[in-house]
């Protein structure tokens, strides 16, 4: 049998949500996060745990901060990019940029968290986001992020076959078209993102998501080291992580972050996802057991939530991956091993 310790990773990034409170209330929200939230990590709690992870995971890279909206934390974040950029890892934050009605507010912010180290900017929108935060105030942020000197900024925008808002749309608007004329070489990305609508509170409605490739493995499990506003650390950044217990790996405060990210590794149905993907899992499932029921199209976690749960299904995975559990830890190892490999020649070009 091969040695669990073979196939441990290293994480690369350290994901930090510090609070779930947001400006916006977006109905479909997979983290319930809405303005009346009153949790969130202290500041020297925060630091505590990026000091933790980089002692135990040298390999991690970056600090992602989160949320919930991370701008209600006003000048701590700021002292959080700072610690984090001294202590060496890059920096990014996830907005939905709700400070930026003018684009010198936003070059102020902005400009604030570049002189502390930010790096990299993300800017969340799409039909629910605008309910709350025009489109507009996602354009005044990132145009003054290119002004700043942030070296990756990126929109991301809700995607689903019903979506009334899309790329064609950010990158059609009068704002950007003025701004595309003038720098044409600047560095915004705009990328219609999978998102998955929830309806009550786990039943996860079927949606298209296009160019979406269902057979695909999981990316998210195994890479990060991923902390909430409650310190405890769940197992991926996927949109059923706080839903469901079996995500959740444990309190940061009872337990060390070393200790809760590598007992992972004994959970076999982890690394399966992992490896195969929770579309494959569910279609090889069907077939072993004479289903002949067509799987609706799915988001990734969709499929994810079908697995988990479902009682019946997580049995099924041991009866039938029973005799390929070796291999699996084997392909589990070896693709993550190519990929490391593909990640340094990257580095290296």
């Amino acid at each position: 049998m091969i040695d669990l310790k073979d196939i441990y990773l290293k994480p690369t990034s350290l994901v930090i949500s510090p609070t779930y409170k947001c400006t916006a209330k977006c109905e479909q929200c997979c983290l319930g996060c809405n303005p009346n939230i009153k949790d969130k990590l202290k500041l020297k709690e925060i630091k505590k745990y990026i000091d933790e992870a980089i002692k135990s995971f040298p390999s991690l890279k970056i600090l992602i901060v989160t949320g919930g909206e991370c701008f209600t934390l006003k000048d701590e974040l700021d002292i959080i990019i700072s610690y984090a950029t001294e202590k060496g890892l890059l920096t990014r934050v996830v907005t939905n940029a709700y400070w930026a009605k003018t684009e010198s507010l936003a070059m102020k912010r902005v400009k604030s968290l570049e002189d502390a180290g930010l790096k990299e900017i993300n800017f969340s929108t799409g039909d629910e986001h605008q309910k709350y935060v025009p489109f507009e105030y996602i354009l005044n942020a990132a145009f003054a992020s290119y002004k700043a000197g942030i070296k990756t900024i990126l929109i991301s925008i809700e995607g689903h076959k019903n979506a009334r808002f899309t790329s064609d749309d950010a990158i059609t608007h009068p704002m950007y078209r003025d701004f595309q004329k003038k720098e044409a070489n600047h560095n915004i990305q705009i990328i219609n993102n999978v998102w998955m609508p929830f309806k009550k509170d786990i039943t996860i409605e079927s949606v298209n998501q296009g160019s979406y490739v269902a057979c695909e493995k999981c990316e998210n499990l195994f890479n990060s080291i991923i902390i909430n506003p409650y310190s405890h650390m769940l197992s991926c950044c996927g949109l059923i992580a706080e839903r469901t217990p079996y995500l959740k790996l444990g309190s940061i405060k009872k337990k060390d972050i070393k200790s809760l990210y590598y007992q992972q590794y004994s959970d076999f149905i982890k690394i399966l996802i992992a490896t195969e993907g929770p579309y494959k899992i569910l279609k090889y499932l069907f077939e072993q057991e004479g289903i002949e029921e067509t799987i609706p199209q799915k988001h990734m976690c969709g499929y994810c939530a079908d697995l988990l749960f479902n009682e019946e299904a997580k049995e099924l995975i041991i009866k039938h991956y029973k005799s390929k559990i070796e291999e699996i830890f084997i392909r589990f190892k070896l693709g993550n091993d190519i990929n490391n490999f593909l990640n340094n020649q990257n580095q290296l070009v």
